[in-house]
Order: C-alpha cells, then sequence, then structure tokens
C-alpha cells in the first residue's frame, strides 16, 4: 500500500490497541487535529491523533487493523 501511513490507536475509553491505516493527504489532512474513530474494541467513538501516533508497519504488528480509510 504506497502512500499510506499506518498509526497505532489506544482506546482511551476501553484500552483496546488497533491500527488505523490511512492515506495523507487525502480524509486526514492537517496535523495537530484529533479525529473521532469508532473503536473497533468497544465501539464507542473517541478522539484520537493519528499524527502523533504514527509507526512503522514492517516493524510494528498489531492484531486489529481498520482501513485503509
Amino acid at each position: 500500500m504506497t502512500g499510506f501511513q499506518t498509526s497505532h490507536l489506544k482506546c482511551p475509553k476501553c484500552g483496546g490497541d488497533f491500527d488505523l491505516v490511512w492515506l495523507p493527504g487525502d480524509y486526514f489532512h492537517q496535523a495537530g487535529i484529533f479525529y473521532s474513530i469508532k473503536c473497533p474494541v468497544c465501539k464507542k467513538r473517541s478522539q484520537f491523533d493519528v499524527y502523533d501516533t504514527i509507526v512503522d508497519p514492517n516493524t510494528h504488528h498489531c492484531e486489529i487493523t481498520l482501513g485503509p480509510v
């Protein structure tokens, strides 16, 4: 998936962690902005900063992945 970024997110409501695969400049377009995303673990929406949580998908592995969005 060329051009995509992966962010590792932790839900503030349930503590569940997951990866979000997203395309910069498409849906997520401004650094420092939090996005409302539904947690795949508890199914509740929370605010996440996808820029400060970017990980290398070649070395980082998580059981739950959303996207690409």
